[in-house]
């Protein structure tokens, strides 16, 4: 055997640490979970009652109302969503464990879901290019899903 190489008892020890290494799943804690629904939940309920307290078109603060502050907490959780791919970018930083990021995502996604929904107004417009974009929304939801 040449000086400086790995007999192959070795190499296949390493192999199949490797593998095994690979094969490992981290679990989210329970707490994770629990902390997700409740967030997720008490943002709906609150955006539910925003709708039903003031409808649509009432103001909440100046000119904005309803629509718009769901539209903008909608698009502000769409980024968060969004940080989620940017993470994978980087493998060799260390941003907090993938796990939790993908947890965050899907979480998130609910939530959107049920902005957009009610931001909507639970109306499909018909609008051409609004209902273009209510329906690319319902088919990233849906690939998301599947």
């Amino acid at each position: 055997m040449p000086a400086g190489e790995l007999p192959a008892a070795r190499k296949e020890q390493i192999r199949q640490k490797y593998i095994q290494s690979r094969r490992r799943t981290t679990v989210l804690p329970l707490w994770y979970h629990a902390a997700c629904i409740l967030l997720v939940t008490g943002s709906s309920l609150a955006a539910a009652w925003f709708l039903r307290r003031f409808g649509l078109s009432g103001d909440l603060v100046g000119r904005m109302n309803v629509q718009v502050f769901l539209g903008i907490l909608a698009t502000i959780a769409m980024a968060a969503i969004t940080a989620y791919g940017v993470r994978k970018m980087f493998p060799q930083k260390y941003f907090g464990m993938l796990t939790y990021w993908l947890g965050a995502h899907l979480y998130l996604s609910v939530l959107v879901f049920v902005l957009v929904l009610l931001h909507s107004g639970f109306v499909v417009s018909r609008a051409p290019f609004n209902a273009a974009l209510m329906l690319s929304f319902y088919l990233v939801i849906g690939s998301g899903v599947v």
